[in-house]
This record gives structure tokens, sequence and C-alpha cells, in this order.
């Protein structure tokens, strides 16, 4: 038994022992002074798309005033990580969550950029396959029941509203000034004018590992062994 324990620890250690499924893990918290908001708030992984959330909605501003918030997390946070974890956030900055920037194509099925079931933005992949939420409409666009952000995950301060994301529609050029919004309320991505008051998400890209206390020990302990 000793020895099968030390064996896995060696893999973990090693990386050799992957996940069974994406999931959103707490890796510590973040400690935020902002008025009547103060506090510590979860650093939550998505270990799919190797980003970490802020779990704190930034109230209602304008897309250009939330971009500059997120960017200035950075140095408003004092960051915490749990024993055994460690982010490889050089070179990445706190921003808000991405879209992709391509042509308006509203759809039911999750296949166009804008519409229902869309998972290639980030707040999308958040809210339909990290925490397995459905949109008003399945992909016939038929209505669906017990829709919305019915399930939070770790998360303690996500909402029901519209939330920015930090892409802004720059492939049409008779259509500028807008930027894409993510509905947590019914799962549904659209654009809108920048100058429009919606909610704030930070984000920040890097790759988080989680080595468990004692491994180098053990590795050290199965290489002495004879």
């Amino acid at each position: 038994m000793i020895k099968r324990i030390i064996f896995f620890n060696w893999l973990l250690f090693f990386g050799l022992v992957g996940s069974a499924a994406a999931e959103l893990i707490v890796i510590g918290t973040a400690y935020y002074d902002e008025y009547k908001n103060s506090g510590d708030y979860k650093l939550i992984y998505d270990d799919d798309l190797q980003i970490t959330w802020l779990d704190y909605t930034k109230w209602a501003a304008n897309w250009e005033n939330q971009r500059a918030w997120a960017a200035n997390l950075e140095n408003a946070l004092t960051i915490k990580l749990d024993p055994g974890y460690r982010a490889n956030w050089s070179n990445t900055q706190w921003r808000l969550p991405a879209a992709l920037n391509q042509l308006y194509n509203w759809k039911c099925d999750g296949t166009g950029t804008a519409g229902y079931n869309v998972t290639s933005s980030e707040v999308g992949h958040l809210f339909y396959t990290a925490l397995g939420n459905k949109g008003y409409y399945d992909d016939n666009c038929n209505v669906l029941g017990n829709t919305g952000l019915v399930n939070t995950g770790p998360f303690d301060n996500l909402v029901e509203s519209w939330y920015w994301a930090g892409t802004d529609y720059t492939v049409d050029p008779n259509d500028t000034g807008r930027a894409w919004i993510f509905n947590t309320y019914n799962g549904h991505q659209v654009l809108t004018y920048k100058y429009r008051g919606q909610l704030g998400l930070g984000v920040r890209p890097g790759k988080v590992e989680y080595v468990p206390i004692g491994s180098l020990s053990a590795v050290n302990l199965l290489l002495l062994k004879p």
C-alpha cells in the first residue's frame, strides 16, 4: 500500500495523472478593497480554458470603464493562493472575459457568434460548459424549462444579468461602437453599444498547477528506495 501511495504521488508530481473532466477549482482568495464591497473573494480556476476568475461582480459601467477596472485589478488585489497551488501568470494581466471577434451570426445551436448555447466566449463557456446551465432555447430554438443561472458552482457573487466581454466588434467597418455581452439570466449572447452600462467580471489567463504537499519527499523516498 505504501508503495502504491508513493508511486501515485510521483505521478502527480510529474503531471502524469490527468483530471477526469474539466472543472472549476477554488485555488485561493484575493482581498479587494472597494467602496462598500471590501473583503476576500474566491479565485476560481477553469482548468479547461486555463483562466482564473475573480468571484466579484463589478457594478454596471460602460465598456471602457469596465476594461480599465479589470486591467487595474493586478494593483488592487492582494492574492493568497491555497497551499500547494502555484499560478503561471507571468506576462498576463487581469482583463474582462473574451469572445470571438467574428461577424455577427445569430443562431440557437451555438454555432453562431450570437444567440444561445454559444460556448466560444469565456462567459458562455462558464455558463454552459463549466456550470452546466441551460439557455432559454435548445439547439432547435425550442423553449426550455428550468433555465438560467440555476447552477453557480463555487461562485458566490455571480448574478443573473448582462456581463461585458472585453472584445469589441471590429470586423464590420459599417458597424462600430459595439462590444459583445452575455446574459446569465437566459444564456443569450449579443452585441450592444459600448456606452451602455453592463456588469463586469475579471479573469486572468495562465496555467495553475497543484503539487500535493509532501509529494517531493515521496518522490525522493521512491528514488532512494533499493
